[in-house]
């Protein structure tokens, strides 16, 4: 169930305090917002602050890691302990979340608004080198152990501000 509220001028930092323990180091946050003037930051790419929230039931919590060095894929949930759910190698990491985003897809929402939930994080340069064929250059041992190229939590609920309207939804 969506709800749609209006608040001028409301910023990711205000949520914050308003509500405290909303945003905590499971939130993924992709802020735009407006000048004091009143103007879009960036009126092309700066309409919306999207927080992604990944932290509703424990058992429902999703993340995906995935290496370029060492072809591996990792899904674990977070909760009280880091619970591995599986480990695969010399996967096609592309065809495993094409499969995954299929069959967690949301399918309902406002349709003013640009995201319902879903998968949110990062994806490096050298894994999308991979799309085009092109060998990444051999990454140091310590790169190599500690960070994944490809990190996504899928967030199951979010709040939207629409920095054009003034409108805030949340799921």
């Amino acid at each position: 169930q969506w709800r749609k509220v209006h608040c001028q001028g409301l910023e990711v930092e205000d949520l914050s305090r308003q509500l405290p323990g909303l945003i905590n180091d499971k939130t993924v946050i992709l802020k735009s917002g407006k000048h004091g003037s009143g103007n879009l930051i960036n009126p092309e790419l700066g309409r919306y602050s999207i927080i992604a929230l990944t932290n509703g039931q424990a058992s429902k919590e999703l993340y995906v890691q995935y290496s370029v060095a060492t072809k591996e894929l990792k899904a674990f949930q977070f909760n009280s302990q880091h619970n591995d759910l599986f480990t695969r190698n010399r996967v096609d990491i592309w065809g495993v979340l094409n499969s995954l985003m299929t069959q967690l897809k949301c399918n309902t929402g406002p349709v003013d608004v640009p995201f319902w939930g879903g998968f949110v994080g990062f994806i490096s340069y050298e894994a999308g080198l991979e799309v085009i064929d092109v060998k990444p250059c051999a990454p140091s041992r310590a790169y190599q152990e500690n960070r994944p190229d490809l990190c996504f939590a899928f967030a199951w609920r979010s709040i939207v501000i629409d920095h054009m309207t003034d409108q805030v939804y949340r799921s």
